[in-house]
């Protein structure tokens, strides 16, 4: 069926060529078909030299394949051959990343920063403060993420990232802070400040807050209203979860983890909540289920070369364990080595 639908594609006048061309080699590239999807994407390159996505796909997969040189001079032909520079920056940065020269990564974005000329600074802002998130450096990811936060107070990517940072080091004013900024973009009904909110206040709850019983009432009102408002968004399935967790409601929290599974696409954060709670409650036939599927979503999309396609935003493998390593070498408190340990 996908062979037959990228062929009626490629047939249309309605699709962009270049993104069918990446579509089948990432079908190819399954299959185990590599060195024909490298002539494919360097043929495809010749025919349309300014797109982004044969230039990334041929780049990633030369990366994947040992050739990091010409890896680098791949993005060095596209970034001759395109207008606007962000595309090429990003895949530089991501094959550093790939090659574990962090150092060199942190420092083409900062020296792209510097520069007045930019586009999109918010993108490289954010980019550059998770590359920070990563090796624990939390001051300066901050800064970044604070300046970024100044020059587009109504950005919500940036406070996400803010908000995610400051979950990561208990800073719970500054995450009330996000909670706030995320309100005012959102509005009244908004469901994103409530998750974090509710995430908030069960932290400060466990962490022994005088007024644990009136955060517990507000946190089970939060839950009702996203229930009502939201009912099958995925988010609002891993609220209750957290909130289940917290009352001890071990069984009621798997069964909402289990429904968020099947809401949207696997992540790896909810897999390593929901395997452990089977786990703790003897189920290991299900969680065994559970670490079946997540290591083939895992394995297809290690096959496919630009995992872009499948919309995973901070949600990889890779990255889920950088950032709990990053915890454990932050903050070595048990929680941390536990996190560690379960991703």
């Amino acid at each position: 069926y996908f062979r037959r639908a990228i062929d009626a594609a490629k047939s249309s006048s309605e699709f962009d060529m270049d993104e069918i061309l990446v579509l089948e080699s990432n079908h190819l590239l399954v299959l185990g078909q590599q060195d024909r999807v490298v002539r494919m994407l360097f043929e495809g390159i010749k025919r349309y030299p300014q797109s982004a996505a044969l230039n990334r796909a041929l780049a990633l997969l030369q990366s994947r394949r040992g050739d990091l040189v010409g890896a680098l001079r791949t993005v060095d032909m596209m970034q001759a051959a395109q207008v606007d520079p962000l595309p090429s920056i990003m895949l530089r940065k991501e094959l550093l990343c790939e090659a574990d020269r962090y150092d060199d990564a942190v420092k083409l974005l900062e020296d792209v920063l510097a520069r007045e000329d930019l586009a999109d600074p918010v993108s490289l802002q954010l980019e550059l403060a998770w590359l920070y998130m990563q090796r624990a450096n939390w001051p300066q990811a901050r800064r970044w993420l604070e300046a970024s936060r100044k020059a587009n107070p109504e950005d919500m990517r940036t406070t996400e990232v803010l908000s995610e940072l400051a979950w990561c080091t208990e800073d719970w004013e500054l995450l009330e802070q996000c909670e706030s900024a995320l309100r005012a973009v959102e509005g009244t009904y908004g469901p994103l400040w409530r998750t974090f909110r509710i995430r908030r206040l069960l932290a400060q709850s466990n962490a022994g807050s005088e007024k644990a019983s009136q955060a517990q009432a507000e946190v089970d009102n939060l839950a009702r209203q996203l229930e009502v408002l939201y009912p099958h968004m995925q988010q609002t399935r891993i609220a209750a979860g957290r909130v289940a967790t917290y009352r001890g409601l071990m069984r009621r929290a798997v069964a909402n983890y289990e429904e968020a599974w099947e809401l949207g696409l696997p992540r790896v954060s909810l897999a390593v909540d929901l395997i452990s709670l089977l786990n703790e409650l003897g189920e290991s036939d299900r969680a065994q289920r559970y670490v079946r599927e997540v290591r083939r979503f895992l394995s297809a999309t290690q096959a496919v070369v630009d995992q872009s396609f499948l919309e995973l935003a901070n949600e990889s493998a890779d990255e889920a364990v950088r950032m709990a390593e990053s915890l454990v070498a932050d903050a070595p408190r048990s929680e941390s080595y536990v996190r560690l340990g379960r991703t």
